[in-house]
């Protein structure tokens, strides 16, 4: 065999070499680009997902606190004013609010995480026995034939379902700001 073949074989096979090993390196390199592209895309899509999640949440709690909100306040106008001739329609009303509330909290059950549910229950709860207290007042003011407000003639009680009202709403709050975190 002469020299130039010989040179041209090395060269060759050299140059075959040369072109597997950068062909290697490019595929390598491709896979490891795709990879963390594909690494970047599920970061992306998981971040997505935890907002549309937070967000989601936040509007279910938003609309919780703005129906215990509503219910608090038809309390707050119920035990203010002089016991009306009609109090089982206002009774009533009060129950069917409450009822509006259980609903929201099914749906904020679901979406949790169970802080946040344990403190939305205890914030029905409170509305229930608010509910129940001013029941009992009413009947005994009307018994009395009272012409005060449930509040002034129950003051004590009055006073005492504020104060839990108060606090189940502060901690339903707060458990809400630290799961939106």
């Amino acid at each position: 065999m002469s020299d130039t073949i010989a040179i041209a074989l090395v060269t060759a096979v050299s140059t075959l070499l040369g072109v597997w090993f950068s062909g290697l390196v490019a595929l390598r390199t491709t896979a490891r680009q795709l990879e963390a592209q594909e690494k970047q895309r599920r970061g992306e899509h998981e971040e997505q997902r935890a907002a549309r999640k937070r967000e989601l949440r936040r509007q279910v709690y938003v609309q919780f606190l703005d129906e215990s909100q509503a219910l608090e306040n038809a309390l707050i106008q119920t035990w203010d004013h002089p016991l009306p001739q009609d109090c089982e329609s206002i009774v009533n009303d009060l129950r069917t609010r409450l009822l509006r509330l259980r609903g929201i909290f099914h749906v904020l059950d679901l979406e949790g995480p169970p802080p946040v549910t344990e403190a939305a229950r205890d914030v029905q709860i409170a509305a229930q026995r608010q509910i129940d207290q001013l029941e009992t007042v009413a009947r005994r003011a009307r018994g009395q034939r009272t012409t005060n407000s449930l509040g002034i003639f129950a003051g004590a009680e009055w006073e005492a379902c504020l104060r839990v009202s108060d606090s189940v709403r502060d901690e339903l709050l707060r458990q809400a700001r630290s799961a939106l975190e």
